[in-house]
């Protein structure tokens, strides 16, 4: 499917094709980066944030995403009253780390490969914005101001994703398939692992201890 140069050279940037996700989650990408332009007054770029994404996954209203983002009441508006809520106290932006989005969008790769789907669709990019909790983005202070658990998303949106076949969950932070059964590890083990993995695809253990002490 052909689809515009200016696209397939955003999903590059986020390390991602146009073959490796559903024109469902590449619109919402989109999307996000749209509503990121359009948050400023100037017209100025603003860096695309984890609360833009999750924001585009509730304007999407559909599959398992709308139904898991409903079950916790989180549409549309209660996500833009929390941003305004956040916003006109200052906080908002104040912890979104550098790079917050492109480690969650790279992540999504990893939780198409643990529910064992071919692409990377739209329950995913949920799942690795739930899991952001731990780089303090703008997603993480919406979820807390809602007092929705990021952890509940995850369980419920795997629960739905496998209809219902996933046997056993062990709650926690992030995901780990071994042996048909869903492990958790806290999220900063995750993100070392990136920012320890080189561009051949290798993890090198001695940055990755390195990485995972500093979080």
């Amino acid at each position: 499917m052909n689809i515009d140069p200016r696209e397939q050279v955003l999903l590059e940037s986020w390390g991602l094709s146009d073959v490796s996700i559903t024109a469902e989650a590449r619109a919402v990408l989109l999307a996000a980066r749209t509503l990121a332009e359009a948050s400023t007054q100037t017209g100025q770029f603003e860096a695309v944030e984890t609360g833009h994404l999750l924001l585009a996954l509730a304007q999407n209203k559909s599959g398992v995403v709308n139904t898991v983002l409903l079950s916790f009441n989180i549409t549309v508006e209660t996500i833009e009253e929390v941003i305004a809520s956040l916003k006109k106290n200052l906080t908002y932006h104040e912890k979104e780390g550098v790079g917050s989005f492109s480690a969650v969008v790279q992540a999504t790769s990893i939780e198409a490969q643990i529910l064992s789907d071919g692409r990377i669709d739209t329950e995913h990019l949920l799942i690795a914005v739930a899991r952001s909790n731990s780089l303090m983005g703008s997603a993480e202070r919406i979820f807390r101001d809602l007092g929705v658990a990021p952890a509940e998303i995850i369980k419920k949106t795997v629960y739905f994703t496998k209809k219902g076949q996933t046997e056993e969950v062990i709650m926690g932070d992030t995901f780990l398939n071994f042996g048909g059964k869903i492990f958790i590890l806290p999220p900063e083990f995750i993100r070392a692992m990136f920012e320890s993995t080189s561009d051949s695809g290798r993890i090198n253990p001695k940055a990755f201890i390195e990485k995972l002490a500093e979080s």
